[in-house]
């Protein structure tokens, strides 16, 4: 990268740079691990990190830049990891393999290169818009969605979901971690 040789002044700008993206980062790192505030609302973050989808820090990481106040940095990161929640709960609703593959595909040949542009979370909100109108914004009719032996945890994930999401629009309280504990709640079929 000639950060070195040709000038040693930017290697010093790299470093601080990282240093910075890599604070900027925390919030995703600490949210991939447990759920701790709601309010956030860096859920998908775990989720999709439960879900088998850990190349989503790659596509975050393309839209966090050093210089991005914090309050920047979590709207951006956040909107990138609901995207890809989005894109992960189509496919199941599909019938589709989603499997860590089919991420690499989205976060490398779709994300990063478009990501690596975006100033603002307004920017973010239009890319991701882009794409979602290019891959057509209707959801499937999932005629062949249901309960099969290979797909309960996708399904459960999707229930408890879609649980958590009726109980907040009604003011109730909710859990959606002990939706999705499969020692408490079983799914007879679907």
């Amino acid at each position: 990268m000639g950060l070195i040789s040709d000038r040693p002044d930017r290697f010093l700008q790299f470093v601080n740079d990282l240093l910075e993206t890599a604070r900027l980062f925390r919030p995703f790192l600490a949210a991939s691990r447990e759920l701790k505030d709601k309010t956030d609302r860096l859920e998908a973050v775990l989720f999709n990190e439960r879900n088998g989808l850990g190349e989503q820090a790659v596509a975050i990481l393309a839209v966090i830049g050093p210089h991005d106040r914090p309050s920047e940095a979590k709207d951006k990161g956040r909107l990138v990891a609901d995207f890809i929640d989005r894109c992960y709960a189509l496919r199941v609703l599909q019938d589709l393999p989603v499997q860590a593959s089919d991420v690499s595909d989205l976060v490398h040949g779709t994300l990063v290169p478009v990501l690596r542009g975006c100033r603002t979370p307004g920017d973010v909100v239009a890319v991701l818009s882009e794409l979602v109108l290019r891959d057509g914004a209707s959801i499937p009719e999932a005629t062949t969605f249901g309960l099969r032996g290979n797909n309960a945890h996708q399904i459960g994930y999707l229930l408890a979901r879609a649980t958590a999401y009726v109980e907040d629009a009604c003011q109730r309280p909710y859990d959606v971690l002990a939706y999705l504990d499969r020692t408490r709640f079983h799914i007879e079929h679907l």
